[in-house]
């Protein structure tokens, strides 16, 4: 009996240890897109091939629709945002800021694929993924990274494929790559998105879809993406 007892204090302690584990988010394996930023050394080369001086105003984006729509620069930034640790000057372009959207745009170095959209809260929201291209130009990337998994995220239910960086069958290798990513909304919700036609060397894609019943309103104007290879924008 004692022993019989002894076991049942066990099991359920065990199970209370288990049922506090912290568990992983299905939607969002961010193990395949770790955070990072840059080095000093990384930050100018991409700087030495900067297109546009920071503070550009490159075009106005409008988000919504109707009555509630909203309409915000979209400005070239310092890349001394994209800096690790304390050398970032991330906070200057934080709440304080005017309402907008932040590029980065050069011909060196990582490449970035930015978003732009507004959270539950009407906040606007800049991320991007950078990057590092393979030898060739089908090749698949030697890495990608994301500058907040917070915010921006790769989407691991839509990418099974390469490394789950792409959609099955449409990796770098495929004119029609395609790279599904999470999006934060709220601190229990998130949209999914997708950039098509993407060219793993230099960033460029030809469109950007939302994936519809994921968060997203039913119309446009939701969430813009652009490369930094160019200030073409795209809309869904």
């Amino acid at each position: 009996m004692l022993l019989q007892a002894a076991l049942h204090i066990f099991l359920f302690l065990f199970v209370a240890f288990v049922a506090a584990l912290p568990f992983s988010n299905p939607v969002s394996d961010r193990d395949h897109v770790p955070q990072r930023r840059f080095t000093p050394e990384q930050v100018e080369e991409m700087r030495l091939g900067q297109l546009y001086q920071p503070g550009y105003v490159h075009t106005n984006l409008t988000f919504g629709n109707g009555s509630g729509a909203k309409t915000v620069p979209l400005v070239e930034a310092d890349f001394s945002l994209l800096l690790d640790g304390e050398g970032s000057i991330q906070s200057r372009d934080g709440s304080s800021s005017p309402p907008r959207c932040s590029t980065f745009t050069s011909k060196k170095g990582y490449c970035l694929v930015l978003y732009c959209w507004q959270d539950t809260a009407g906040v606007f929201i800049t991320a991007w993924l950078a990057i590092q291209p393979g030898a060739k130009p089908r090749d698949n990337p030697i890495s990608i990274v994301s500058n907040n998994v917070e915010t921006l995220s790769l989407s691991i239910p839509y990418n099974t494929g390469a490394n789950d960086w792409f959609a099955d069958d449409h990796e770098c290798s495929n004119k029609d790559t395609l790279m599904y990513t999470n999006h934060y909304l709220s601190n229990n919700s998130q949209a999914v998105a997708y950039v098509q036609g993407l060219q793993c060397n230099d960033c460029i894609f030809n469109a950007v879809g939302c994936v519809q019943g994921t968060g997203w309103d039913s119309g446009n104007n939701n969430l813009k993406a652009w490369s930094s290879n160019s200030a073409v924008t795209y809309n869904c």
